[in-house]
């Protein structure tokens, strides 16, 4: 059936220039309703209020309202924001220098940081049920509970926005009660006003369904692999001086770099993924907002997360390959990493910090599983699933006091391996003779010089623990994980 849900939005600007942006993406709140269209894929949504509710925001809202205080178990909530596409390379809190991300940058100030948290699978619909059920992608997923249920059977209400209709019918058969797909309209040209952007719409509707909801609020944007419609000129906000102007088409841009590709055009689509995230980070500012304004604003807490981030040339493509199944990524870091907020409700016992363990999906998972429940279900779950509550692990300052199980992560694919250990990163194929790849980290951030033909012991060791990986997730036995070898943990060579 269709319900039509109205909301407090985002006001139109036309910035000139770089510093208007900045000024206006710190304040800018306004009072037009935008009518979004709201289709359930699960269930008849007729006692859903499609009245229109109106927040409360004064000029520059008490972001901080939504950063929190620990009270009552009972009153547990969280918001959980997906974002496709959003890689470390357009965060501002990531070190990206091009991008312009305040409100993003500013929540994480306020919260726990993941430097480095990464997928578990290259196939989309499998990372979301690692997501949903905190079980690693390479073990039996069909037979896994995901976080919905778990509400379900815990009495704690939750539901999931999507501009994606097959993720609503994903999260449905995941057990969701309340799926909601947001239907929006494609934009053939970039937009004059931010509000009619298409990846905006998801976050005016969940900005009205977060005035009145509790529990788990579970939003999941398209983001990045929606069309890039960001304003003219806002894009020209991002070029320097001698810059030719960016491109004026949507795509969003899919293509291979070879020897006879502009390099104006690589650095072009670049300025229109960093324009396009500047509007993405604006509308968090209206979830805060819907956040700030409810009674029990300190009951919340949040979890944002991109998931496969946009390729913008580092290994020889721009955008996601249009041949590929949707979520399909590269296994290298602009697509594998996972930036990670979490904002929870403030603990005594827990330190705010960047944390540089070596995460993956089902640890987030696991995560928001703690934040959204009580203590004892969801230590009772834990033994149950591969993931585990970062929030509750002690800081550790070097790789070697690392917890074993953070010194790994590991994706399993049709032909190859890929895995991390603190100081490589490997590509180990299988049963064919491409050779495996070794790169050094941190240094060598974005993968670019292989040096497994000089280092074949490192090889060798990268082979075993990617064997070691592989038995524990078999045997779902992540205690059985030791300590990796001094020569893969250590980072001072």
């Amino acid at each position: 059936m269709q319900l039509h849900l109205s909301c407090e939005g985002i006001l139109s600007i036309g910035p000139k220039a770089l510093s208007t942006v900045i000024s206006v993406l710190h304040s800018r709140l306004g009072h037009e309703y935008t009518h979004v269209k709201d289709r359930c894929s699960s269930r008849d949504l007729s006692s859903v209020s499609a009245q229109n509710s109106e927040i409360a925001v004064s000029e520059e809202p008490d972001y901080a309202a939504c950063r929190i205080y620990k009270t009552d178990e009972s009153l547990l909530n969280t918001v959980v924001v997906v974002v496709e596409g959003m890689g470390v390379s357009l965060l501002g809190s990531y070190g990206a220098n091009l991008a312009r991300t305040p409100m993003l940058d500013q929540l994480a100030t306020q919260g726990v940081v993941l430097d480095q948290c990464f997928l578990d699978t290259c196939k989309f619909e499998e990372q979301l049920q690692s997501l949903w059920t905190g079980v690693h992608a390479a073990q039996n997923l069909d037979a896994a509970t995901s976080i919905f249920k778990h509400c379900d059977q815990a009495g704690v209400e939750s539901c999931l926005l999507s501009d994606c209709e097959q993720v609503a019918t994903w999260a449905e058969q995941a057990g969701c009660k309340n799926a909601m797909f947001v239907s929006s309209k494609r934009n053939e040209s970039p937009v004059e006003n931010w509000e009619d952007s298409r990846c905006l719409q998801l976050f005016q509707a969940a900005g009205e369904e977060l005035s009145h909801r509790n529990g788990l609020v579970w939003i999941h944007s398209r983001g990045l692999r929606l069309e890039w419609d960001a304003p003219l000129e806002l894009r020209q906000a991002f070029i320097d001086p001698e810059d030719p102007d960016p491109p004026g088409e949507v795509g969003p841009p899919s293509f291979s770099i070879d020897k006879s590709t502009d390099p104006d055009l690589v650095v072009g689509w670049g300025q229109v993924a960093n324009a396009q995230m500047a509007m993405i980070d604006d509308a968090f500012a209206t979830l805060a907002a819907a956040i700030a304004g409810r009674d029990d604003a300190e009951t919340w807490s949040w979890a944002i997360l991109g998931l496969g981030g946009t390729p913008l040339g580092e290994h020889h493509r721009v955008g996601f390959d249009s041949n590929e199944a949707s979520g399909d990524q590269q296994l290298y870091l602009e697509e594998l990493a996972v930036p990670t907020l979490l904002l929870p409700r403030a603990r005594p016992d827990l330190t705010l910090s960047r944390r540089n363990e070596l995460f993956q999906l089902p640890d987030v998972s696991a995560t928001i599983l703690g934040q959204t429940l009580s203590s004892e279900i969801a230590s009772n779950m834990q033994p149950q699933i591969w993931g585990e509550d970062i929030l509750s692990l002690p800081l550790s300052d070097t790789p070697r006091k690392w917890k074993a199980c953070f010194q790994r992560a590991w994706i399993d694919t049709a032909d190859q391996n890929w895995l991390r250990v603190p100081a490589w990163s490997s590509h180990l194929h299988q049963e064919d003779e491409r050779l495996p790849t070794l790169f050094v980290k941190p240094e060598d951030r974005w993968e670019v010089s292989d040096i497994a033909d000089r280092r074949t012991d490192i090889v060798e060791l990268m082979q075993q623990e990617s064997e070691a990986m592989k038995t524990a997730i078999t045997n779902n036995d992540r205690r059985s994980l030791i300590p990796v070898d001094q020569d893969l943990s250590s980072l001072l060579r």
